[in-house]
């Protein structure tokens, strides 16, 4: 199984962002070119279950439904906490993070929904782990 920018219990980027918005940051600069598949580890562990229990073998691709930049992810954070703070996207030479990413990282699940259906939209999830989860500590 293959998944792509995993949230849930723990230390994630939705924490990260999360963490900055309740220490009081005025606006998020957040990388805009770079495409992937948000992924709840709660619906995660539920596709692997349905796989286990249809006895698949083989390489599945599993993410959430939908696909958004780093950006566009922080956005809906900061929507759905009901905050007002601006989130300015940067490119990701802008982040200079020490390891290289992908610019388009969306996986395709066509195998896993044809076997089991699709996930949830990633909008749909994250909404569920917010509302259930308080926020992480720091590793």
């Amino acid at each position: 199984m293959r998944t792509s920018w995993l949230f849930g219990k723990g230390w994630n980027f939705v924490e990260a962002i999360r963490r900055q918005l309740l220490a009081g940051v005025k606006e998020l600069r957040v990388v805009a070119d770079q495409v992937g598949r948000p992924t709840y580890a709660v619906d995660l562990a539920g596709a692997l279950g349905e796989l286990l229990l249809r006895g698949c073998r083989g390489l599945f691709h599993v993410a959430n439904a939908g696909a958004t930049t780093w950006a566009g992810f922080a956005a809906a954070i900061v929507s759905n906490l009901g905050l007002d703070v601006p989130v300015v996207p940067i490119t990701t030479a802008e982040a200079a993070r020490p390891a290289p990413r992908p610019a388009y990282s969306v996986l395709d699940t066509s195998r896993f929904e044809t076997t089991v259906g699709p996930l949830p939209p990633w909008e749909d999830a994250l909404a569920r782990y917010l509302r259930s989860a308080p926020s992480a500590p720091r590793p």
